[in-house]
Order: C-alpha cells, then structure tokens, then sequence
C-alpha cells in the first residue's frame, strides 16, 4: 500500500486530488493537511519514526508558513530522510523563480501545476516505480 500526503490550505484542492489518487491507487494510505504547521510536525514525526508517506504532494501560497518555508524547516532535519520518496510541489504558480526555487531543494522530485491529473499521477507513479 503506498502512501500519500497532500498539504494545501485549499481543502478543496485536496479533497479533489485525494480522489484522483484514489481512483489511479485502489488501496491507497491518504493523508491531508490544510496547514504547513501541521504537516511539518506529521513530517519529523514520520521521519523520526521511519515511516514516511511514498510521495508528497505540497502547495507554495499558504497563509502563516508557505511552501518554501516548511521545505525550508524539513531542510534542517539530519541526514536527509526526504532522498527516498517522491516529494513534489504542486502549485498554481507560474512564475518561473519559483520553479527555480523549488529546484534549489534537493529533496523535492518535481515540480507541477494544480490540479493534478490521473495522467500525471500515473506517470509520477510509474518513474518512481523504475529500477535504478
């Protein structure tokens, strides 16, 4: 079973991709959260115990800490536990410094416009699933 999380404070977007995720993943682990506070602490959480979702799917606009602020947080945690999962932004922006941006953070596998798509996933999914 493999698991996601989607972190945007537009709950609309999540309930949208969650179903998409399911309708591509039958039995698919989901996780939402409406606020970066709450996903960094489910994040160092996992991370601490070692059971981090497969993939992450994150928002750049939100209120109190935005994208780049929680990438910036996950950043300072040792020994990079994000290198092994699929941790992509997902974000209605198109100014291309944000891209460059995102681009800066080792971790982060991708970069795509919201909302995701059943392609998109599909294809997200099939180049992690690819042997080394």
């Amino acid at each position: 079973m493999r698991g996601y999380l989607l972190i945007d404070d537009e709950a609309v977007f999540n309930t949208i991709h969650a179903k998409i995720i399911s309708l591509v993943d039958e039995q698919a682990s989901i996780t939402t959260c409406v606020s970066s506070y709450e996903a960094l602490d489910l994040l160092k959480g996992a991370a601490q115990r070692k059971k981090l979702p497969d993939m992450v799917f994150l928002d750049i606009n939100m209120p109190e800490m935005n994208g780049f602020e929680l990438l910036d947080e996950l950043s300072e945690l040792p020994g990079n536990p994000f290198a092994s999962i699929g941790f992509y932004m997902l974000t209605s922006s198109l100014d291309e410094r944000d891209l460059q941006r995102a681009r800066t953070y080792p971790f982060i596998s991708g970069y795509h416009s919201k909302p995701m798509t059943k392609s998109m996933l599909e294809e997200l999914i099939r180049a992690g699933n690819q042997p080394d």
